[in-house]
Parts: C-alpha cells; sequence; structure tokens
C-alpha cells in the first residue's frame, strides 16, 4: 500500500495554516491470528483483520496519522525556532523564580 496526501495543518511556532505532505509505503500481510502477526516477515507489516475481512479505509486512516509530524511547522519556522529555545526559556523561568522555601530562612535566623 502506498499513499501521498496533502494535509492542511497548523504551525505549532506561527499557528499559521499550511499544506503537510504526507507519504507511506508498506508492504502489507493481511493476518487472522495474533500469532501469525509473530510470525510475519520482518519486510511486511502485518494488519490484524476480523471475521468481516480488512478494512482498508482504516488501515489507510491509521497510517495517514502515523505520518503525520509530532509537532508541525512550516520548514521557515523549524530553522528560526532553535530546538534549546524552549529549554532556555524554562531554565530562565526557574532562574528567576523565588524558592517557597527562601521565607524559612528568616526564621531559621530568629
Amino acid at each position: 500500500m502506498s499513499f501521498e496526501a496533502s494535509l492542511d495543518v497548523e504551525c505549532q511556532v506561527c499557528l499559521a495554516p499550511y499544506q503537510f505532505s504526507a507519504r507511506s509505503e508498506k508492504l502489507l500481510l493481511p493476518v487472522v491470528t495474533e500469532s501469525q502477526m509473530d510470525a510475519a516477515p520482518a519486510d511486511l507489516e502485518p494488519v490484524l483483520m476480523d471475521e468481516s475481512g480488512l478494512d482498508i479505509m482504516t488501515v489507510l486512516e491509521d497510517e495517514l496519522i502515523l505520518a503525520l509530524p509530532l509537532v508541525a511547522r512550516h520548514p521557515t519556522c523549524a530553522e528560526q525556532a532553535p530546538q534549546t529555545a524552549g529549554q532556555e526559556a524554562v531554565e530562565l523561568a526557574v532562574e528567576q523564580k523565588e524558592s517557597p522555601f527562601a521565607v524559612l530562612k528568616d526564621f531559621k535566623d530568629q
């Protein structure tokens, strides 16, 4: 099975919509039991089917969801936002935040 789709997603950096091109190409092996799934060759993707057969639309939908990025970003936004930007912001917030135990230091001196 192979597919190519153009999806409308929202960039998680600038929040603007953009077209994401999703592609997948896999060799599927319909199986009936889980033991057949375990025995499937490594180059084939086993797909468990029920009594009614294989619902190709469900399989396609699952593969399409798996092809989506974890964090959707424009290519230009991905270049502009360094990977450590979020980490630096967290470190700065931790440095600026006063410890809730700082008040106890005054009681210790008394």
